[in-house]
């Protein structure tokens, strides 16, 4: 068991609202000279790296994040320790099957190859530390007639843990967002219309979500769902990378496997 945390408003996330409304406070990363709007003032604010370490220290159950890019090191160490901690907690990640930056022909800048070893690092702690309860996915898009298919650059910067907060914005989980960035993201507690907010994501790419007395673990379900086409702006899907070969993609090296052998 994880220690007791103190009270979410104490940590400056939202706490419970009253009537059952929902809950905002404002995550941002602020460069070296920030600009500021008045009207952000309305909103309790928090940087984004510590409101998002908050949120994932209450995690026990389901962790889903749609994200660019996983390349910051603290985050993915925080991801892993709810892994080894809650023995059920799932993880499901949703990435581009490649990430942006890739140059013509297979050639990479140096910049661009260390970002994608340190989220193919990432990947394998936290293969490790969830084991069987961990799901890495992306997503494509059928072209129609000629039967093949495209991959869908997922460009989402959401996460959702226990169906209690949702953090969604502009920040990637990479080092540059978390720290350096002009970056906002809205952290949102509600008891049911955040778990209803993620039945919606995922009925968008699986096309159907578990009824919830089928108890179905959720990595189980969209391992099954991903497999086979469904309705996605006219067709296309979620896709389930499993092997070796297909994490190395989704890490970022889907033309030479071995560049950091």
């Amino acid at each position: 068991a994880h220690p007791p945390l103190d009270p979410p408003e104490a940590a400056g996330l939202p706490g419970p609202a009253a009537g059952g409304e929902d809950a905002v406070a404002l995550l941002s990363t602020e460069p070296a000279t920030p600009i500021r709007p008045r009207r952000m003032r309305l909103f309790r604010r928090q940087p984004t790296h510590s409101g998002l370490k908050e949120i994932l220290s209450r995690a026990e159950r389901l962790i889903y994040v749609e994200t660019q890019f996983l390349r910051d090191r603290s985050v993915a160490k925080l991801l892993a320790a709810v892994g080894r901690r809650s023995p059920e907690a799932q993880l499901l990640l949703l990435l581009p099957h490649a990430p942006a930056g890739l140059m013509p022909e297979g050639v990479r800048d140096p910049i661009t190859k260390h970002g994608q070893f340190l989220q193919r690092r990432n990947l394998r702690l936290l293969r490790r530390a969830f084991r069987r309860r961990f799901g890495l996915f992306t997503l494509f898009l059928e072209e129609g007639e000629t039967g093949g298919e495209r991959p869908v650059y997922v460009h989402a910067k959401t996460v959702v843990v226990d169906d209690r907060y949702a953090v969604i914005g502009s920040a990637n989980l990479n080092g540059r967002s978390l720290r350096l960035d002009s970056e906002q993201s809205i952290c949102w507690r509600h008891p049911t219309r955040v778990g209803a907010f993620r039945r919606a994501l995922w009925r968008r790419h699986l096309g159907a979500v578990p009824a919830e007395e089928e108890g179905v673990r959720p990595v189980d379900y969209w391992i099954a769902h991903s497999r086979s086409p469904i309705a996605l702006r006219g067709g296309g899907g979620a896709r389930l990378l499993t092997t070796r070969r297909a994490t190395e993609e989704a890490a970022g090296n889907p033309i030479i496997a071995d560049d950091f052998a």
